[in-house]
């Protein structure tokens, strides 16, 4: 049911106001009725009202003199003026005070209606202007704050990039460092330190880009003790010198399960928030974190279930909040900060960050004194294993060849030494253009790629598509300083084994490179191989007069012998498989080469090579299959795995 439209009636003379009165309310208005101006005045300055009526002639103001003492622009009411003069001097004076209509008396009860329907549907008409002028000055907003984070965003990223480089190049070093050294050597001491710091700055780079974007949501086990202790760490330096941060925190470990990064923008937050309170003439942030058992006594501050959680506050002793303002702190965009100093987002995200985590929030201020958040989470019964670094852990080692790719040539330098302290042959590139100008020429020198993301000629992930073109079986790692070019998924498409995010350290490095080399190599070899005997060979189908001798075959692929006097044999589309004596023949297989590499064999001219190519058939009909099964049974001579 519509709520009643309000109207006013203002005039002196009694029997006009109980007629009007009588009219309007019998068509379903709300009348309110007066027969005195400055009455009136006070009761318009209330805004409560759609419609205000007024006399002309009255004895403590007239109706122009009422329309002059109220602040029009504060007010949603319209006016109307009404008058028994019957000269043009009054419209004319109406139509100069703005008022929405003019009536004369005496008015025939339709006609009064009438007008009184048309200046409501002119209000009507008005309000829904607003509206759509005040949702789109929002949507404005809404875009203005979209568009800052976005540019906050990109910064963050750039920095990440740039930072975690120079990370990169002070952790591979001060690990290489580490490696050179005896275990009891006291440079090891202030080595390890090192790296601690740059476990810190990692973090800050990671906090950095988790405040400009909400896009990690993973939530798993946390010391909530030890994320505040960093959080409060990281807030104190931005923080103004006039305000101390009081702490009341446990040191038992509270285990809740959260996501860490949200964690810290809740309490960066909230701790801001209490801070700008405090501004003008400082004072104290207390900060306290203690374990609680919500029962029905209690049961009352956060709307929440009965249970053991935690209780981290956050208190303030500044101006406190207006009581009329309280239950709108957490709608999005709205803020009591000046213009440039706040987006209205900000106890917005908290609110939505602690509901998603099971939480609840309890704020009690009082104006002139201060304003306390209580902020409640479901503890868990979990272990947390806090991160530590290691003086020297095991890393697998190798002898394969890696291609490295990174236009920072410290960075490049740094992880080549790293790989080859591992035992693996290195060629680096600073030059993505030039890294693929190598491998085109030399496709199957190489048994493992890791390439940069973010590089002038070609980016990472443009340079794995071209690589993969050539050699499709090549595994690639990404290794990034920050990205949001490639996700996962992305990563999977190019062929992509891996993405490691830079500081790498050489631990994470050795493993990684170890397992996706060791992947590769089970891939190559899920099918037994067998001997091929000496009387088979593979013929082009574009040149039959062109055969190579087949070194061994399986069910997925097989490789061929074959002499090289400069450039290598060009890939064929398809080939067949035969025997000496062409009564056997498997025609019109497609495939792919997934490997060629040189056979130390005598020969009698030193400019040939004896090389052995790998290749893997695309998928074969069911006869295909059969007569491969047949080959394999009958050409072959034991296995080689």
């Amino acid at each position: 049911m519509e709520k009643a439209l309000k109207i006013l009636i203002v005039d002196d003379d009694q029997m006009i106001l109980d007629s009007l009165n009588a009219l309007l309310k019998y068509k379903g208005y709300e009348i309110n009725t007066t027969n005195r101006a400055k009455e009136a005045l006070k009761l318009l300055n209330q805004n409560i009202f759609d419609l205000a009526i007024l006399d002309v002639m009255m004895p403590e103001m007239t109706g122009f003199e009422l329309l002059d003492s109220l602040d029009r622009a504060s007010l949603d009411t319209m006016f109307m003026i009404m008058t028994g003069d019957a000269s043009m001097d009054y419209a004319i004076e109406a139509i100069r005070k703005m008022a929405n209509d003019y009536i004369r008396k005496p008015f025939e009860p339709d006609e009064l209606l009438m007008r009184v329907e048309m200046v409501l549907k002119q209000k009507k008409m008005r309000d829904e202007r607003k509206k759509v002028e005040a949702e789109k000055k929002s949507l404005e907003k809404q875009l203005q704050h979209s568009q800052k984070m976005e540019t906050i965003g990109t910064l963050a990223g750039g920095i990440a990039h740039d930072f975690n480089n120079m990370l990169g190049i002070i952790i591979g070093s001060t690990e290489l460092a580490l490696e050179t050294i005896s275990h009891d050597d006291p440079a090891g001491k202030y080595l390890n330190k090192i790296l601690t710091a740059s476990t810190r700055a990692e973090e800050m780079v990671k906090r950095l880009l988790s405040f400009s974007r909400l896009a990690d949501s993973e939530k798993k086990p946390i010391n909530l003790k030890s994320t505040l202790d960093e959080s409060l760490k990281l807030l104190r330096s931005s923080l103004p010198t006039n305000i101390e941060i009081r702490r009341d925190i446990t040191d038992k470990t509270i285990s809740i399960m959260a996501n860490a990064t949200q964690m810290n923008q809740v309490i960066i937050n909230l701790c801001n928030n209490a801070a700008h309170a405090m501004d003008k003439f400082g004072g104290a942030l207390h900060v306290s974190l203690e374990n609680i058992t919500l029962d029905e006594r209690n049961m009352d501050c956060a709307a929440l279930t009965p249970g053991e959680y935690v209780c981290m506050s956050v208190s303030d002793n500044g101006h406190g909040i207006d009581p009329k303002i309280i239950d709108r702190i957490f709608d999005p965009y709205f803020t009591t900060k000046e213009a440039g100093k706040g987006t209205g987002m900000g106890l917005a995200m908290v609110h939505g960050i602690v509901k998603n985590h099971g939480g609840g929030i309890k704020v009690t201020s009082e104006v002139g004194k201060g304003t306390r958040f209580d902020i409640f989470f479901p503890v868990i019964d979990a272990k947390i294993t806090e991160t530590s670094v290691a003086l020297k852990p095991v890393s697998p080692k190798g002898k394969e060849r890696i291609l490295l790719v990174d236009d920072e040539e410290m960075i490049a330098d740094t992880m080549r030494l790293v790989l080859e302290q591992l035992g693996y042959n290195v060629t680096f590139f600073c030059s993505s253009k030039k890294a693929f100008e190598e491998f085109n020429l030399k496709p199957f020198n190489y048994d493992l790629i890791i390439t940069d993301m973010v590089m002038p000629d070609m980016t990472g992930d443009i340079l794995a598509k071209k690589i993969r073109a050539i050699r499709a079986d090549i595994p690639i790692i990404m290794s990034t300083g920050y990205n949001e070019r490639i996700d996962a998924e992305n990563a999977r498409e190019l062929g992509i084994r891996e993405i490691m995010v830079k500081p790498v350290r050489m631990n994470k490095l050795a493993k990684t490179v170890r397992s996706i080399l060791d992947e590769a190599s089970i891939d190559r070899r899920v099918s037994k191989r067998f001997i091929a005997d000496g009387d088979t060979f593979v013929v082009p189908n574009s040149d039959s007069n062109v055969r190579f001798d087949i070194i061994d075959i399986s069910e997925k692929g097989l490789a061929f012998r074959y002499y090289r006097n400069g450039e290598p044999v060009d890939d064929f589309k398809k080939l067949s498989i035969a025997a000496a004596d062409k009564n056997f023949i498997i025609g019109d297989i497609g495939y792919k080469t997934v490997s060629d590499v040189e056979l130390f064999e005598d020969v009698d001219s030193l400019d040939v090579s004896v090389r052995r190519r790998g290749i893997q058939f695309d998928p074969l009909t069911p006869l295909q299959q059969k007569m491969l099964g047949y080959f394999i049974e009958h050409h072959t001579s034991g296995t080689l795995n």
